[in-house]
């Protein structure tokens, strides 16, 4: 845990479509920079949205946030969390070409 403070869960479901093998390996890293981005960070909302521009900007043509997706038993939706909560989650990326 980060220093004590309380872990917030999340499990996003990301689909998506693209043109092109090469995007794939954008995709994959757009994914492993928001993890290193949201994930043990005290006091950083929670922020899926970022995710999806960041998946958008290496070149997918459409990405959504599945809706079996959640954020502390909620809904994955920006959240803001206090000082001492952090988040930690998984990803899992469809491709629905």
């Amino acid at each position: 845990s980060v220093q004590g403070g309380e872990e917030l869960t999340y499990e996003l479901t990301i689909q998506y479509t693209r043109s092109g093998a090469l995007v794939e390996a954008d995709i994959l890293k757009a994914q492993e920079e928001y993890k290193s981005w949201q994930d043990n960070h005290l006091g950083r909302p929670f922020n899926p949205d970022r995710l999806v521009a960041a998946i958008y900007q290496a070149g997918a043509t459409r990405a959504v946030i599945s809706e079996d997706s959640t954020f502390d038993d909620g809904e994955a939706v920006y959240t803001e969390i206090e000082e001492t909560q952090y988040c930690r989650g998984t990803i899992t990326l469809e491709d629905i070409e």
